[in-house]
C-alpha cells in the first residue's frame, strides 16, 4: 500500500497556519503511520523581508519536537503551474488551514478548479 499524502501549497507566512497541522500530525500519524504531509512553497517575499525565515524555521522546529521528520517533507520553492498540478495528483487531500481572515486559498482553489478535481476542491474549502 502506497504513501497517504496531505499537501499544502502556496507562499509561506504564518497566516497559513500550517503549524495547526504540524501539531495535530502526531496523532494522525498514530492512526495512518504511512502519512506524509509535504509543504509545498517559498516563504512569502514580505515575510522573508520582514523576518526572514523564522516562520519555516519555527516548522521545522515543531517538525523536530514532534518526531515527525519522516513524516514531513518541506519543498522549499516556487514551482510552475505544471509541476504544481504534479504536486496535487500525488495529493490525497489539499489542506489550506488558513490562521484569521485571508482570501489567500482563493488561488488554490482556482489551481483545483481548472484541475477539474472537486475531490480536492471540497477539500480546500473544508480546511480553511
Amino acid at each position: 500500500m502506497g504513501k497517504q499524502v496531505l499537501l499544502t501549497f502556496g507562499l509561506l507566512s504564518p497566516n497559513k497556519g500550517i503549524e495547526h497541522v504540524l501539531h495535530a500530525l502526531p496523532n494522525i500519524v498514530a492512526e495512518f503511520p504511512d502519512v506524509i504531509y509535504i509543504v509545498l512553497g517559498a516563504t512569502h517575499p514580505n515575510e522573508l523581508r520582514t523576518r526572514g525565515d523564522a516562520y519555516r524555521h519555527g516548522l521545522e522546529a515543531i517538525v523536530e519536537k514532534n518526531q515527525l521528520q519522516n513524516h514531513v517533507i518541506f519543498h522549499n520553492c516556487f514551482v510552475e503551474l505544471k509541476k504544481l498540478t504534479e504536486f496535487i495528483g500525488a495529493g490525497g487531500s489539499l489542506h489550506h488551514p488558513l490562521s484569521g481572515r485571508s482570501p489567500d486559498y482563493l488561488g488554490d482553489i482556482g489551481v483545483c478548479v481548472r484541475r477539474g478535481q472537486s475531490r480536492d476542491l471540497d477539500a480546500v474549502l473544508a480546511c480553511r
